[in-house]
């Protein structure tokens, strides 16, 4: 997919990566995939109205208030969770959602 910076409403930077939401919907990610946080397989959901990244770990927060995780999951913060949120934010490897 070709996007311009113009594209670009949101921005979200981890400890060496980083997750544009795009005004399509779309998510793009680039910078250090060493544990997939930017593994592009993840990212083909459409819907996002929000990013945010921890150190190596993202979340896409999506119109109908799920959210999809990517990347390290050491502490289990990328584990699905079936609940709808308002808002999502990430520290270093951890999730905090107001729902």
């Amino acid at each position: 997919m070709h996007f311009t910076f113009t594209d670009v409403i949101q921005i979200a930077c981890g400890e060496s990566h980083l997750v544009a939401l795009l005004s399509n919907g779309n998510v793009r990610c680039w910078g250090d995939n060493d544990v997939n946080q930017c593994d592009s397989v993840h990212l083909t959901f459409t819907d996002v109205i929000q990013v945010a990244c921890g150190l190596n770990h993202s979340v896409a927060l999506l119109s109908n208030g799920t959210v999809r995780c990517w990347g390290n999951n050491e502490y289990n913060q990328c584990d699905p969770v079936h609940l709808t949120f308002k808002d999502v934010q990430l520290s270093y490897d951890h999730n905090v959602v107001l729902w």
